[in-house]
């Protein structure tokens, strides 16, 4: 699916995109001392059956020389990982986050989150599951 971002960069094998990642401007941080900038990396992934060593790192490398960031943070889904690539490139684990509740329509497989499903009565004239995610990974990497 698409991701939200400001910078979206790509690998490719001749013209074949093999990776993407997108990334988030940088911000202002006003709970830190002097003057902070922080980022997000918003989504990294890789062409199905496919794994590129050193490809997040090389896209990560990219956006910091452009944008010069304090920092990047990023969440790793726990449904989907493990969080292997963020270690590898040099991130450090700072939270794991709880479960997050969500609604399922059984019949359109579309996912609400508490605050849509209450916000557009989503409830009215359907039935669907109570269901949770097993939370995030919160890394963040320090740059020089």
């Amino acid at each position: 699916g698409s991701a939200g971002g400001r910078y979206h960069f790509g690998l490719y094998q001749k013209m074949d995109l093999v990776a993407v990642a997108s990334f988030s401007n940088k911000r202002t941080m006003k709970n830190r001392a002097g003057v902070h900038t922080s980022a997000e990396l918003v989504r990294f992934a890789t062409k199905g059956g496919y794994t590129i060593i050193g490809g997040l790192s090389k896209l990560i490398k990219y956006y910091v020389d452009l944008v010069s960031p304090n920092d990047l943070m990023s969440y790793a889904d726990r449904d989907w990982s493990q969080g292997k690539a963020y270690t590898a490139a040099g991130f450090q684990l700072i939270e794991v986050t709880p479960p997050v509740r969500f609604y399922l329509d059984p019949v359109h497989f579309q996912r609400y989150s508490v605050k849509q499903f209450e916000s557009v009565n989503v409830s009215a004239g359907g039935f669907y599951f109570e269901i949770f995610n097993t939370g995030n990974l919160k890394y963040v990497l320090d740059l020089p």
